[in-house]
């Protein structure tokens, strides 16, 4: 706009604007997520050349689940800000429209509707000499005062006023918006002569939603080199009520993830966030290769101790921070552990990977979660869950590292059970009692004198399992006749961190004054 001198765009060129904004706003309320920013600053157009007026949202640096922003927030820019919120009213995704409005109004006067240096200057009354219009429908007097009507600009006034409704729960829907007169281009004509429009009607088509799935693009910044991973994000609507709230909690958590210094919590970096033909996209910090790969590359040969060490303080570090923020990752595992660059930090890491992220009071009951070889008892019991999970998850990491093998293993999350109770013994009978699992591996003996459980099928024997106890991590140094302190905090540390009873389980803050991560005997 400023190029052109803010010379009034042809509504040709406002009704692609908008209709593609709609699916965005659309895409948005789908997943739960309202945008908070909508400015004419925030609206990129993809490539006017040879894409007249295709345009993409960026800067999601304010977005927030409206329900969650505190009565009182000041969100929007100044000239965009809503009626609600200057008033200081309980939000709704309602805020986006009114800003796209204001959008919409600036972008065919070439003025801004509202302005003001303060939010009085946004609400106080002005005599008709100091104001731009009168009422909306000054937008039609130009064409009225030529004795001739033009519905189509008629249909244009309609639309928006329903988008500068003052009531956010009268405001125009985005669903609404997009059947709108105006962008269904139903009843336009008119009798007067329009300016000749140049950009084709295709390049404002539907933005569809389609099957969520997740795909790993690794793209260049020509200028500065620097590479980027892009997650696409996708919602189909066949299968949109089932994946919804994924996506959603995705989201929700990535929120969080923005009140956190990635570089100090070791959590990837999120460096945007916008829609791309009906894709929810993110954009992380590029990183090396995740643990899996290291060690694949190696050939699952055992990391030492130092390494696992390094690995081990900063992970307790991200799962501290996610903890801070009430967030549980769900879904550790060596895949979603990556290296920065192992060349130059070796065994520098960063957590990554949020799609199972969410509060851990919030997992229904009986909800699966977790790898299955990472899976921690009281999700196979079905037992309500706490953040504790995720140190489960991360014992079998620091397991896995050592011996270059699953410390548990299994087709089957039966096998799981009877791969933990081999290695560390059975469940406390009250964690058996209250799972809504429990019977799928356990049968309660019928003596009333001794109602205990026990598993449904017999123990393997020694030479089919990887290990009949921790302890025998020691046995090497033992048979030498000599001690290793190290690996003495190391398994101490490893039992604490692979506690049956999450309630007793080694925390973060635990961890990270183990005398393993302190380097003290």
């Amino acid at each position: 706009m400023a190029e052109n001198d803010f010379r009034p765009l042809p509504l040709e060129g406002i009704r692609l604007i908008v209709q593609q904004l709609a699916v965005a706003l659309q895409s948005l309320r789908s997943v739960g997520l309202t945008h908070c920013d909508i400015k004419l600053d925030n609206i990129m157009l993809v490539d006017h050349e040879k894409q007249p007026f295709r345009i993409k949202l960026i800067d999601f640096g304010l977005a927030d689940v409206a329900s969650s922003i505190p009565q009182g927030s000041v969100i929007q820019a100044l000239s965009y800000r809503s009626p609600e919120v200057l008033l200081g009213l309980p939000l709704t995704e309602a805020v986006d429209m009114w800003s796209l409005g204001c959008v919409v109004g600036e972008l065919h006067l070439g003025d801004r509707l509202f302005d003001g240096n303060n939010e009085y200057d946004m609400t106080h009354l002005r005599t008709a000499g100091d104001k731009l219009l009168d009422s909306l429908d000054d937008l039609l007097s130009a064409f009225r005062t030529k004795g001739c009507e033009n519905p189509d600009l008629s249909l244009f006034v309609d639309m928006l006023k329903k988008m500068l409704d003052l009531d956010p729960a009268t405001r125009i829907t985005p669903a609404q918006l997009l059947q709108h007169g105006f962008l269904t281009n139903t009843e336009v004509g008119t009798t007067c002569e329009e300016p000749e429009v140049t950009a084709s009607k295709k390049n404002g088509q539907s933005l569809q939603s389609q099957c969520e799935y997740t795909q790993h693009n690794q793209a260049s910044q020509l200028k500065t080199g620097q590479k980027r991973k892009h997650d696409y994000k996708d919602d189909d609507p066949t299968c949109h009520d089932s994946k919804r709230p994924k996506i959603q909690s995705r989201i929700q958590a990535l929120l969080k993830l923005k009140n956190l210094d990635p570089e100090i919590c070791n959590v990837v970096q999120i460096h945007a966030a916008f829609f791309d033909r009906g894709y929810f996209c993110f954009v992380f910090e590029y990183l090396d290769k995740s643990l899996f790969d290291y060690m694949a590359e190696n050939d699952f040969r055992p990391l030492p101790l130092e390494g696992i060490r390094l690995i081990v303080q900063q992970l307790a570090v991200a799962l501290q921070s996610l903890r801070s923020v009430g967030l549980t990752h769900c879904d550790i595992k060596l895949d979603n552990i990556m290296l920065v660059d192992h060349e130059k930090q070796p065994f520098r890491i960063k957590l990554i990977d949020f799609g199972l992220a969410d509060v851990a009071s919030s997992i229904p009951q009986g909800s699966v979660i977790q790898a299955l070889s990472y899976r921690s008892p009281e999700v196979l019991l079905g037992l309500p869950l706490t953040e504790a999970v995720d140190m489960w998850s991360l014992g079998c990491v620091v397991g896995e590292l050592h011996l270059g093998d699953r410390l548990f293993d299994g087709n089957n999350e039966y096998d799981m059970m009877r791969s933990i109770v081999e290695l560390l013994g059975q469940p406390p009978n009250r964690m058996l009692d209250a799972g809504i699992k429990t019977n799928q591996y356990f049968k309660k003996s019928l003596c009333p004198w001794n109602r205990s459980w026990k598993l449904k099928t017999h123990l393997r024997t020694a030479g089919d399992k990887l290990l009949d106890s921790l302890d025998d991590l020691l046995s090497a140094f033992r048979t030498k006749g000599c001690e290793n302190p190290d690996l003495s905090l190391f398994v101490d540390m490893l039992k604490k961190m692979l506690d049956l009873d999450p309630a007793t389980r080694i925390t973060p803050a635990q961890l990270l004054q183990h005398g393993f991560l302190t380097n003290t005997e």
